[in-house]
């Protein structure tokens, strides 16, 4: 696939992927948006959280926007996408650990030539990064019209592109790449506790999203079915039978799925929705969860955890607009849940005094490891032990 035609594939994605930055920043700095009610929440147990006072990690500079959803380590190091400023047009990874933290270095793959980062996950021996990216250089000089009458100039690489799996080792070293089949639109990897990758990606020709596991080489094993909670909604059936309009929003809509790890196997979920999640275990073993949250919210995003099943909820009558949504607790318009992995019904509820949900990265060996910034220029990193 070339570079052209992936840029104009994710065209309509990226705008949801600085939405969704923008949601972020509005996190740690709530917007002073139209106050509404807040909805009453129905009756469950509820846990009393504070998180711990967070200690500066040294070696990372602070930043402004974090991309969602967050990662972690099996030792507990957190892993974060952030734009580079001061233009932000470029994507960096960072891991924040409790004895410091580090920048990955993509200019250190061999034989990689502009390379977009698409997404990323963790292992127990590494981390495994998706790329779109060419073996060659060419470079060529480009002028462009805008649709405002503005002419912009630069280079541009036009070798053919295609997608690439990338392992780092957890202190930043390069280990490996393979190249991946061509034919898809790739958006999401991950790795299955068995060590087979596990790839989101829409299918162009047959305009259908496909779910598939390759083994450590890059081999195609098999392709997992996709049930029709996470699947069918009304962007995917315009796609299957409208114009390429069409498709190329169902293909934007399927790179808004998210991977998140969870009790030694992998969820996928579709934000924003109330769609059920599917439980992908070793060599692919799949399980349909249908997600029951609370009366009135929507899953937002789900909380990597080493031993339970965390969500944090949105209200659904809550309409995000360009001044974000309100994060802070007191105003409910998140709630976070802990939920049963059998039936996905709700155990109970978190309650915080201050503060936001969304600061939580993961949850570790019974700790939630959250992260905050200081008002120089440093991540801060805490440790809290989940409550009974």
């Amino acid at each position: 696939m070339s570079k052209c035609e992936l840029l104009a594939c994710f065209a309509s994605l990226m705008l949801q992927v600085v939405a969704g930055a923008q949601q972020d920043k509005s996190i740690r700095a709530p917007a002073q948006s139209k106050q509404i009610e807040a909805m009453p929440v129905p009756s469950y147990p509820e846990s009393k959280l504070v998180l711990a006072q967070g200690k500066p990690v040294a070696g990372v500079d602070r930043s402004p926007i974090v991309i969602r959803p967050l990662q972690c380590t099996s030792k507990g190091d957190v892993l974060m996408e952030i734009p580079v400023p001061p233009t932000y047009n470029e994507f960096r990874v960072v891991s924040l650990g409790r004895s410091g933290g580090h920048s990955f270095n993509f200019n250190a793959i061999p034989g990689l030539f502009d390379s977009l980062l698409l997404s990323f996950f963790p292992s127990d021996s590494d981390i495994v990064f998706l790329f779109n990216a060419a073996e060659e250089n060419k470079e060529i000089d480009y002028r462009m019209l805008t649709d405002k009458g503005k002419v912009v100039a630069g280079k541009a690489n036009r070798s053919e592109h295609h997608e690439y799996a990338v392992r780092f080792g957890p202190d930043g070293q390069y280990k490996s790449k393979i190249l991946l089949p061509d034919g898809k639109q790739y958006f999401k990897i991950a790795v299955l506790p068995s060590g087979e990758l596990l790839l989101l990606s829409y299918d162009p020709v047959n305009r259908t999203p496909l779910l598939q596991v390759l083994a450590s080489d890059g081999k195609q094993l098999n392709s997992l079915p996709l049930q029709r909670g996470i699947a069918d909604y009304r962007a995917i059936r315009r796609g299957a039978s409208g114009d390429e309009v069409d498709a190329a929003k169902a293909s934007a809509s399927v790179g808004t799925w998210q991977f998140i790890a969870a009790r030694s196997k992998v969820l996928l979920y579709r934000p924003n929705s109330r769609a059920s999640i599917l439980e992908i275990g070793a060599r692919g073993s799949v399980r349909d969860v249908p997600i029951v949250g609370p009366n009135g919210y929507e899953l937002e995003a789900l909380i990597a955890s080493s031993d339970h099943w965390f969500g944090i909820f949105r209200r659904s009558d809550v309409v995000d607009d360009r001044n974000g949504i309100d994060s802070s607790v007191s105003k409910k318009n998140f709630a976070m849940a802990e939920l049963n992995p059998l039936d996905g019904s709700v155990e109970r509820l978190f309650e915080m005094d201050d503060g936001s949900f969304f600061n939580i990265a993961c949850e570790v060996d019974g700790q939630f490891l959250s992260y905050s910034v200081d008002s120089g220029s440093q991540f801060l990193l805490s440790v809290t032990d989940i409550p009974n």
